[in-house]
This record gives C-alpha cells, structure tokens and sequence, in this order.
C-alpha cells in the first residue's frame, strides 16, 4: 500500500468544498500583529506615522483608552467578515494597539466589488471620544474618489458615526 494510494480514488473535490476550505484557511488570516510603525519607519507608508510618533511622547493617555482598544480588537478576530468573494483583513501593531491597517475586499453585488482597499487606521490619543482616522491609500495618486465621504486624497469622513 503506497501513501496517498487511497486519494486516486477520490473524486475531487466540489466547488463548496473549496469555498469551505478556502474560507476555513482565510479566517486565519482576518486578524494579525506586526510590526507596523518599524515597517513604516523610511518608507513613508502610514499616514498617521508622524501623529503617531508625536503621541509616543506625549504622556497623555486616558485611562479607559486601551482598554477600551484591547476590547475591541479581541472582538475582530472573529467579527471580520470572511467570505468567498469578500472579506477585511486588518494588522494591528504589536506594540501600539492603536495603529492599524484594513484590507477591504469588497463583496459582489455593490458598487464597490472586486475591489480591494487599503486603509491606514490611528485612534487618536482622545479616542474613543472622538472618532479613528481613517485613511483610503488606495486613491490612484490622489485621483479617484470613491464615495462622497471619502475623498480623494484617502482621507475618509467618519462624521456619521456621532
């Protein structure tokens, strides 16, 4: 009996069975720790880079503030969608909690589909009394506006939230 003998008669597998396991192994991925700010450092590929080195000395944290970070980051592990055709994916620095970055994908059937959309995200030193950052990279150079609240230099209006 040779090992994998028994798969040649196997039939392959179905097209749900590979969406399963594809979704199965994407989950995974929804969310993860790295190391941001260092990887940004010289490169100039987080837009709240300077924001955040400035918050690094200012010694002006509310006390709520992490905590409240670190609930809601333990949410996102399994709250992101994660589908076939869509799904967010977001990294989170392992050392600033407060500085992240989201891969959108987004779904079929909306205006938005097979797109897919990088946002740098900084919860600012008053949050959550005020709203994250947010910011759209992916803008063609500044050209393409989305949405009406996002513009097109990134920056993406959250006044809606309250």
């Amino acid at each position: 009996h040779l090992p994998g003998a028994d798969d040649e008669d196997k039939p392959p597998p179905t097209e749900q069975e590979d969406i399963a396991a594809y979704i199965k192994q994407m989950k995974k991925h929804r969310l993860r720790y790295v190391a941001l700010v260092e990887a940004a450092r010289g490169v100039d590929q987080y837009r709240y880079l300077g924001e955040v080195t400035r918050s690094a000395t200012s010694g002006t944290v509310k006390k709520n503030r992490m905590v409240r970070i670190a609930t809601e980051i333990a949410g996102l592990s399994t709250d992101l969608p994660c589908e076939w055709s869509s799904g967010i994916y977001t990294r989170v620095d392992y050392d600033r909690p407060d500085i992240l970055k989201s891969c959108i994908m987004a779904p079929e059937g909306t205006p938005y589909e097979n797109g897919c959309f990088e946002f740098d995200i900084y919860l600012p030193l008053t949050y959550p009394d005020t709203p994250p950052k947010v910011n759209l990279c992916t803008t063609a150079h500044n050209t393409v506006r989305f949405n009406p609240n996002i513009y097109n230099d990134g920056k993406v209006c959250l006044s809606l939230l309250g």
